[in-house]
């Protein structure tokens, strides 16, 4: 099982190798270099602690514990220089780009072998403990079963590596079942070793296991495009790439009034869908007219047209969909204001819109909804009718409601 853990490694540290040269990472550079230097000089001492220090009758070593616990410090010791290196290097990590890397490709097809291999290992001795009645039969059962499927997913990955894309794009929690490899993994290491006395053996096995799961971890939210750090500082910066995307179309008047007939505005309209985005169609000539109407003579001229609102307006309305806004309204004797507000936005908070003193002192909004005040004429009349109503703190502000704020400070 240990060949699996080393094989992983490997593939790891080159892949990352890889990512974080083509950024100029020096610090995990060196730690990698760190980490095998280590391993070399652990795979050493091993053999010798093995050849010259160690009673095959008795299973104890012959020189009194030192080699163990040099066997013990060493590897402790790298472990911690290369996480430190990394650590000074944290901030530098971003999202998984996909590139064309052979080494990684060879390593992944490598690691993906090993753990078929060791699959059929582990076929060969459940069938052994099931004619012999042995225990753990089901955690070995599992523990094949993830060798298995973690290894064509292993094999899977290395075609994008070899073609330069992303084999998980479309799957990108698939590498979850290597996190429940690591997950088996650890749990059967901790039950073979449970009843060993040699504390080294028992401390590396289970230490390896738990190293081996969070680098599983890591690369499961790698390849898932779950960056939580690159996505806070990228959320803090103004790239306009980053924004929501609108496509308004202009077009002519005959074209604004049947724009699906339009052969430029369908080709506008695909490549909106391809983004996700939407395409609103509008006419600036008639936007120029429109905007010179008063009320009721811009509608007529609308229902000339065939259509229930402007371009602009529509350009308003799925910006404020886009956008996840909504507007409210506050009326007096002096004027009537809408307040725009994020959807979901409760009573205190858009009261604080207006005034801090709002929000900190609100104790109830007096709300009634635009199309029944339309209908009923007067505040007066709504109320009559019992159409105002009194919200309280947990209220969801509505689109187009017009709340009346009772506050006290």
């Amino acid at each position: 099982m240990w060949y699996n853990a080393g094989a992983l490694a490997c593939w790891g540290g080159i892949f990352g190798k890889k990512r974080i040269d083509t950024m100029k990472l020096v610090n995990v550079g060196n730690a990698l270099k760190v980490t095998c230097v280590g391993f070399a000089a652990g795979v050493l001492l091993r053999v010798v602690q093995m050849l010259y220090f160690f009673d095959y009758d008795t299973g104890f070593y012959t020189d009194g514990g030192v080699m163990a616990w040099i066997s013990l410090a060493l590897p402790l010791a790298t472990g911690l220089l290369a996480s430190w290196m990394c650590f000074r290097s944290r901030r530098y990590f971003g999202p998984y780009v996909p590139r064309k890397n052979v080494m990684a490709g060879v390593t992944s097809v490598l690691s993906g072998a090993v753990l078929l291999l060791s699959g059929a290992l582990q076929w060969m001795d459940l069938r052994l403990q099931l004619a012999a009645g042995g225990e753990y039969v089901a955690l070995h059962g599992l523990f094949l079963g993830c060798c298995l499927l973690f290894g064509l997913v292993q094999l899977f990955l290395s075609v994008g590596f070899f073609t330069g894309k992303n084999s998980l794009e479309k799957a990108r929690l698939l590498y979850l079942v290597g996190v429940l490899w690591g997950v088996a993994y650890l749990i059967l290491v901790y039950v073979f070793y449970a009843k060993s006395s040699s504390f080294v053996e028992n401390f590396f096995a289970v230490l390896g296991g738990v190293a081996t799961l969070l680098c599983l971890f890591y690369l499961c939210k790698l390849f898932a495009g779950v960056d939580e750090e690159g996505a806070a500082l990228i959320a803090t910066s103004e790239l306009l790439s980053l924004k929501p995307v609108i496509y308004a179309a202009n077009l002519d008047e005959e074209g604004f009034s049947h724009p699906d007939q339009v052969e430029y505005y369908q080709q506008v309209s695909q490549r909106a869908a391809e983004e996700g985005a939407q395409c609103i169609p509008v006419c600036a000539q008639l936007e120029a007219e429109i905007a010179q109407l008063d009320g009721e003579e811009k509608a007529m001229f609308l229902e000339d047209l065939g259509i229930a609102q402007s371009g602009l307006d529509r350009l308003i309305n799925a910006s404020y969909t886009l956008l996840g806004l909504i507007s409210y309204l506050t009326a007096g004797e002096d004027e009537c204001r809408a307040w725009t507000i994020v959807n979901g936005t409760k009573a205190p908070q858009a009261a604080g819109k207006i005034h801090s003193d709002f929000e900190r002192g609100f104790i109830r909004a007096e709300t009634v909804a635009f199309e029944d005040l339309k209908a009923c004429g007067s505040m007066a009349a709504a109320r009559e009718k019992g159409l105002i109503r009194s919200e309280g703190k947990d209220y969801v502000v509505k689109d187009g409601d017009i709340i009346l704020f009772r506050f006290n400070v």
